[in-house]
């Protein structure tokens, strides 16, 4: 996996990156779809990017684009940005885009 994110030009989760955009290659872990306040279908859940775990969301603006392809365990490369919240003392990875490896 190391070669493959060097070779895609993607990068690993980590602190540097917060407020930032980025690619990354991950796999789903769990994945949850639940519904806004409005109806409309969204995703959370938890990925991996071989070296951490962590929270993942993807709004249903994006989510309707890319529901059909999400499975468990599969390779993808996701793009989007990673936050960091202060009252939880944890990191999310909200997803915009997503594409099969």
């Amino acid at each position: 996996l190391d070669l493959m994110m060097r070779n895609h030009k993607t990068e690993f989760f980590k602190k540097s990156l917060v407020n930032r955009s980025f690619e990354v290659i991950l796999e789903f872990k769990s994945c949850k779809e639940i519904l806004t306040k409005n109806g409309d279908k969204m995703l959370v859940g938890t990925v991996f990017d071989s070296k951490s775990e962590l929270s993942c969301v993807i709004f249903p603006s994006s989510y309707q684009n890319i529901s059909r392809i999400i499975s468990l365990n599969v390779l993808y490369k996701a793009y989007g940005k990673l936050l960091y919240n202060d009252k939880k003392n944890s990191y999310e990875f909200q997803i915009e885009r997503l594409t099969n490896m």
